[in-house]
């Protein structure tokens, strides 16, 4: 059987061709895997999510400092570099 929104788009009236929505509904959510379904009592989860959050921020925040650190040191690299070849034209 077609989908219900391939109908939709076909401008079939449900109405007409004796659709059960309830039923197709029914099956949907055997077809539909559990890992899909929301959770009705999340409580665990969320606390898991959470510490998961702050983990990604700890570690953003690292990318952050090590980014800032690696700029630092090629800024202070390339002054070095520079000064270097200043030295040489000069000889």
């Amino acid at each position: 059987m077609p989908s219900i929104e391939a109908l939709a788009m076909a401008g079939v009236d449900c109405g007409k061709c004796s659709i059960d929505l309830a039923e197709r509904e029914r099956r949907d959510m055997e077809k539909t895997p559990l890992y899909l379904i929301a959770d009705e009592n999340p409580g665990k989860e969320t606390q898991r999510n959470e510490k998961d959050n702050k983990v990604v921020v700890e570690k953003w925040g690292v990318k952050i400092k090590m980014e800032a650190w690696a700029k630092a040191v090629a800024s202070s690299v390339n002054n070095v570099t520079s000064n270097i070849n200043a030295k040489g034209k000069n000889m």
